[in-house]
């Protein structure tokens, strides 16, 4: 995966990278001269990030680093009015590019911590992402400082210790960008963990097409497969005899394959899975 990092000087691209990369964060930051090329390696995904220069000189040069890759992401200082101006131009004369068509777009507003930062809503309105219809666009809030939402912004990692067991958890994005990426994070793991919306039938077959599509890869063959239908809590949610009908987990018979009925609200059932993972985890070991 290959990510361009761009955005006025001072917005906070060289932070981001080196949270993401470390965790580590430092308010004596250096400018970026030119750019700067980090891998950042996250289970079995190796993710090269383009940190380019944000000072005038070097805008000119984000077109090239920015054709064929992965997407696309802008970062904005939320808490400095006075350049969000300058940011919006520089922003929609890059997506005119011909040759950037189509790219995923990643907006991140940055320095929410401080006092007076925009909201997601007056962001994604200033800069006007409502009109950028040929491609796909996502605005997260974050603060480098505080690594606040740092995580949602593609995946997390948590261990969780059971008894004499501790359990590596990759929590990936659930939204169409990053979908491409789960292959590469299920490959030689313990067993892989869907987890389906029970009460939301609307996006059922979405849903149950990106199960399968991930299923057919052959890198993925004989991996352990559990299923879990969460929301239990609510009005009209399925069965455990009616998702595993509408899934076609029948037709998985290349692998084990459980199901559990949960309610993350209500904790019903979060027992037993735990369990299940711990065996699991064990017959891997």
């Amino acid at each position: 995966m290959e990510l361009s990092l761009i955005g006025l000087q001072n917005a906070g691209k060289t932070s981001l990278v080196n949270v993401v990369a470390t965790g580590g964060y430092s308010e004596d930051m250096i400018p970026t001269v030119g750019f700067n090329m980090r891998k950042v390696t996250k289970g079995n995904v190796t993710i090269k990030l383009w940190d380019l220069g944000g000072q005038p000189r070097f805008r000119s040069m984000w077109e090239r680093y920015c054709r064929a890759v992965s997407a696309i992401v802008y970062v904005v200082d939320a808490a400095d009015p006075d350049n969000l101006s300058v940011s919006i131009s520089e922003l929609h004369d890059l997506l005119s590019k011909t040759s950037l068509n189509g790219i995923p777009l990643l907006i991140l507003g940055n320095k929410i911590d401080k006092p007076g930062a925009l909201s997601k809503e007056a962001l994604t309105h200033e800069m006007e992402l409502q009109s950028l219809t040929d491609r796909e666009v996502c605005c997260f809030m974050i603060s480098c400082k505080n690594s606040t939402n740092i995580d949602q912004v593609g995946f997390n990692m948590r261990k969780v210790t059971k008894g004499n067991v501790t359990i590596k958890l990759w929590d990936l994005g659930g939204q169409p960008r990053f979908r491409s990426m789960w292959e590469r994070y299920c490959r030689a793991v313990s067993a892989i963990v869907y987890v389906v919306d029970a009460a939301d039938p609307d996006n059922l077959s979405v849903s149950i097409s990106e199960l399968h599509d991930l299923l057919s890869k052959t890198s993925l063959n004989g991996i352990p497969l559990l299923i879990l239908g969460n929301k239990i809590d609510k009005p009209g949610a399925l069965s455990k005899e009616a998702l595993t009908h509408e899934m076609e987990l029948q037709s998985l018979t290349d692998r084990e394959v459980c199901c559990f009925m949960i309610s993350c609200k209500n904790s019903t059932n979060i027992d037993q899975v735990i369990d299940w993972l711990v065996k699991h985890s064990k017959s891997k070991n």
